[in-house]
């Protein structure tokens, strides 16, 4: 899993074809059986509901959220819809 969110402001929704995030995505990629899935958004409409990405918390020691995207996999024009993703890291200083 890959999620690489440009123009982060903090806690919030971002939904990549309302909010205009167009240098932004998600990926899903395996390597045996290989397979490369990007996300996509199908519209720039308001309506939009995929691919978001919702910060609930960023305090600078925890990140928690949840995400779902759709994503196209070019080499064998698969779509694979990632849903009620969910992540709560901790944020290490460098050793």
């Amino acid at each position: 899993m890959e999620i690489f969110l440009s123009n982060y402001i903090g806690p919030k929704k971002y939904t990549f074809g309302y909010d205009k995030f167009g240098e932004s995505w998600m990926r899903y990629a395996l390597v045996n059986p290989a397979g490369d899935w990007f996300s996509y958004a199908e519209t720039r409409q308001a309506e939009n509901k995929l691919p978001f990405i919702q910060i609930q918390q960023d305090d600078g020691n925890y990140v928690k959220g949840n995400f779902g995207f759709k994503a196209y996999n070019s080499i064998d024009n698969s779509v694979k819809l990632v849903s009620n993703g969910s992540f709560n890291f901790k944020l290490d200083s460098e050793l």
